[in-house]
């Protein structure tokens, strides 16, 4: 089973890679993305690799650990392949606001962890958390910390 996960999640990047690839390499944004790339040295595309790695390592390992903490069984593995397919719909579906950014982080996670036989209860419990840590709390914090530099009190 857990093999069947990687080999899917796998399948489906190299697939939307290919896509995305065959259906916008004609495009303007795309051509001029490309030639700003090419302009990086390769100590900074390194970096920038290496950060984005880290970010993504961190959100996955958020996530594999509130599912825990909800009392999940599966293995490390199993839930990082299907978190990362969460990350690939949510990456490919558009938001446009804090708000919109919720609905469609639970979509995602419907679309491909309850393949895993985990509950939809858990998914969205999981998925709110997520996005309470991530998104909603340091979003009250800076408006505080905001406020208080602008208008001189709160605190």
């Amino acid at each position: 089973f857990e093999w069947t996960i990687i080999f899917v999640s796998s399948l489906a990047v190299v697939l939307s890679g290919l896509f995305f690839y065959y259906k916008f390499r004609k495009n303007s944004l795309i051509v001029e993305f490309s030639r700003g790339l090419s302009l990086l040295k390769t100590r900074q595309g390194l970096n920038i690799f290496l950060y984005s790695a880290l970010r993504y390592l961190t959100f996955n390992t958020q996530f594999v650990l509130v599912f825990y903490f909800l009392g999940v069984k599966e293995s490390w593995l199993v839930l990082s392949m299907g978190i990362s397919l969460v990350f690939m719909a949510k990456s490919l579906m558009p938001s446009f606001n804090l708000l919109s950014d919720i609905g469609i982080r639970e979509f995602s996670a419907l679309l491909f962890l309850p393949l895993l036989g985990l509950p939809e209860s858990t998914i969205i419990a999981a998925s709110l958390c997520i996005w309470l840590i991530n998104i909603f709390t340091p979003s009250l914090l800076g408006t505080f910390l905001i406020l208080k530099s602008k208008l001189g009190f709160l605190f």
